[in-house]
C-alpha cells in the first residue's frame, strides 16, 4: 500500500511538472511568449501599460461581439474559441510555426 502511494504521488508531481514547465512545453514557448510582450508593448518601453493591454483586449471583445450589440453572448464566446482552436488545429497541421496571426480571434 505505502509503494502503491509513493508510486501515486511520483506520477502526480511527474504530470504537474510537465503541465506547468516551459520547458515541456517546447523550445518556442517562451519565445513565442515574448513575442507577444513585444506586440502589446506598443510604445516598446518594456513596460505593457494599462491602456496598451485594455486596446488588445477591445479588439479581442469587438471580434467575438458577431452582432455589433455591445455584448458577448455566451453562444459569442463559444463560437469564437471553437474558431480560434480550429485555426490553431489547421495551422498546426500545415507546421506553421508562428501562430499569432491564424490564432487569433477575428470576426467570421
Amino acid at each position: 500500500m505505502q509503494r502503491y502511494l509513493i508510486t501515486m504521488l511520483v506520477l502526480l508531481g511527474v504530470v504537474f511538472f510537465l503541465e506547468n514547465n516551459s520547458f515541456a512545453r517546447g523550445p518556442h514557448f517562451q519565445m513565442r511568449g515574448m513575442e507577444r510582450f513585444d506586440e502589446l508593448d506598443t510604445d516598446q518601453d518594456g513596460k505593457i501599460s494599462k491602456e496598451e493591454h485594455m486596446t488588445k483586449c477591445e479588439k479581442c471583445f469587438e471580434a467575438m461581439d458577431t452582432n455589433d450589440d455591445g455584448y458577448v453572448t455566451k453562444e459569442e464566446c463559444r463560437e469564437a474559441w471553437e474558431n480560434r482552436m480550429e485555426s490553431v488545429k489547421e495551422a498546426k497541421q500545415k507546421g506553421v510555426e508562428d501562430i499569432k496571426e491564424k490564432g487569433s480571434f477575428k470576426k467570421q
